[in-house]
């Protein structure tokens, strides 16, 4: 058959989010394990840190993209199980075409060498990679990850345009890679603007340390040291971390309206907190859950045949409105 015509394509589209219509993905006659398709209606999200899953839905930025991912895959009937690695680092056996049509992968940057095992665990189980970008040297891996590589030299760049003469990028640890990354990819392109830059680089650390105490020291240092004291332009790599380092600053009698802001993750729960809420980059967390849901349920109905592909969504910087 011939293929349908752009404007008539649109218009079937137009009609069936008019209505509301979602197309059933379950194919008639007998499930076999050769058919492809949905079976068990399961999808795996197998955890590849040392977070455990229930604290992934009370973390604010997890939770922005486990709610997406959770909601897409609802829209088809297909249930989420949240499962980790073994304490040995192995694969457990309930991941399998036995028991789910296909897996999410989430979080960590793997190694060749656990790549491979991996691989061989799956056994051809669809698989996409998600939230953090990496680099495959053999090129089977389908992602749906965000650019953070991209967010500090927007923050950057939008202080700069904002007339900033000497911004602070700040965070609450540099244990965490993508934080660490976005302060030093700040820093890096402030100088390519010739815009004086730095960092906060002395925090309390420690198991005992919580983000309280950070914030309360981020908010001293900021009125106190006189290194800190002349900036006029803050980039925080998160909107917890802004919201926190505001609480503080203005209960040491300061005034937070005195800097040009810049968040990031649009976090609306912790952006609620300002009077006028400022700008924050949104790094799209939401729409890769979307994007990684769809994107596994395209390799689970073409049989894992869809060629390795990377979705990697760019960052923007949005201003949101109170809820209330």
């Amino acid at each position: 058959p011939e293929a349908l015509k752009p404007s008539t394509a649109r218009k079937i589209r137009d009609a069936m989010k008019e209505l509301g219509y979602v197309p059933s993905l379950r194919r008639p006659g007998r499930k076999t394990s050769r058919r492809a398709g949905l079976k068990h209606y399961k999808v795996i999200l197998l955890t590849l840190s040392d977070i455990a899953p229930s604290r992934l839905l009370t973390m604010p930025a997890y939770s922005l993209y486990l709610d997406a991912l959770i909601e897409e895959f609802n829209r088809w009937d297909i249930s989420l199980e949240f499962c980790t690695l073994g304490p040995d680092g192995r694969v457990p056996d309930r991941i399998s075409t036995k028991h789910c049509d296909g897996v999410v992968l989430f979080q960590k940057r793997p190694d060749r060498k656990f790549m491979s095992y991996l691989y061989e665990r799956l056994n051809g189980l669809p698989v996409v990679w998600s939230f953090h970008a990496f680099y495959d040297p053999e090129n089977r891996s389908v992602m749906g990850v965000y650019a953070n590589d991209a967010v500090g030299a927007l923050a950057a760049g939008f202080l700069h345009d904002a007339g900033c003469e000497k911004a602070l990028a700040l965070t609450n640890t540099f244990h965490h890679a993508a934080y660490a990354a976005r302060v030093r990819d700040f820093l890096e392109s402030a100088r390519r603007w010739n815009m004086a830059a730095d960092t906060i680089r002395d925090l309390p650390d420690g198991d005992d340390v919580d983000n309280p105490t950070i914030s309360a020291h981020i908010a001293r240092q900021l009125k106190e040291n006189p290194k800190f004291r002349d900036a006029d332009g803050l980039f925080f790599v998160s909107d917890s971390v802004m919201t926190g380092a505001m609480i503080e600053y203005r209960a040491l009698g300061g005034d937070f309206g005195r800097f040009k802001l810049l968040g990031c993750n649009a976090n609306l729960q912790m952006l609620d907190f300002f009077e006028r809420i400022p700008p924050s980059i949104d790094i799209k967390l939401a729409g890769v859950g979307r994007r990684t849901a769809d994107r596994l349920l395209q390799r689970i109905n073409s049989g894992n045949s869809l060629p390795p592909a990377n979705l990697i969504l760019a960052p923007d910087i949005v201003t949101l409105t109170h809820r209330y």
